[in-house]
């Protein structure tokens, strides 16, 4: 049987069971106890999927899938902690956001502030960076491209950047800064090469002329 707790009209009885009207402008529900729980109950679900839970104690709100039996709890999806941290898939989520699965996005993810990694030019045309750009490139240092080899050889990875660094949980947007920073001496390598590169050809063109200029004398 539909209730109707309050005055004014009950809606659509065939779809609410319950109605709570307010004098004022806020409704409110509140459910008291050590621990407050909130069962929704499909029938019609299958077997496993019935029965959704929100369950509130010291602070922190649960999304809890029960079993049909009422008896335990077969997963907690959603976590919200005191402190506002969310865990999607954890229920100890340490940060603001926790997700413990695959992220699908639709649309862009943003990460506010980020480097300018104008010191990676900076270093290599000027030979020193500017001073606002110090503490983002503490510890850099171009390698030249007589010495990449060496290097790579010895330590096995690009500089600043160790397989170490992405092994554990890492700020993506320090490792996106840094790949950045390898790209753009990627490019200053590909200049080189391109520099010495010209410069081949123009000495081949230039013993080309001569040997024209020059032809030995046939046998």
């Amino acid at each position: 049987m539909p209730i109707l707790v309050g005055t004014g009209s009950q809606g659509d009885s065939g779809q609410v069971m319950l109605t709570i009207n307010s004098s004022s402008s806020v409704g409110v529900i509140q459910v008291a106890g050590t621990e407050s729980r909130f069962i929704m109950t499909d029938n019609d679900a299958s077997s496993g999927n019935k029965v959704r839970r929100f369950t509130v104690a010291d602070g922190i709100l649960k999304y809890e899938a029960i079993n049909d039996a009422y008896s335990a709890i077969d997963s907690t999806p959603l976590t919200i902690l005191a402190n506002g941290n969310v865990g999607i898939g954890t229920t100890a989520p340490t940060h603001a956001l926790n997700v413990v699965g695959d992220i699908n996005a639709t649309g862009a993810i943003y990460k506010n502030g980020g480097t300018a990694l104008d010191y990676v030019f900076d270093k290599y045309y000027d030979g020193e960076v500017k001073e606002e750009d110090a503490i983002n490139a503490e510890n850099y240092t171009f390698i030249p491209l007589d010495e990449l080899e060496l290097y790579l050889e010895q330590n096995r990875h690009l500089s600043r950047l160790p397989g170490s660094l992405i092994a554990n949980p890492y700020e993506i947007g320090q490792v996106d800064e840094l790949y950045l920073e390898k790209i753009e001496e990627s490019h200053i390598y590909i200049i080189e090469l391109n520099k010495k590169l010209k410069k081949l050809e123009a000495e081949i063109e230039k013993l080309k002329e001569e040997a024209q200029n020059n032809p030995k004398e046939k046998k």
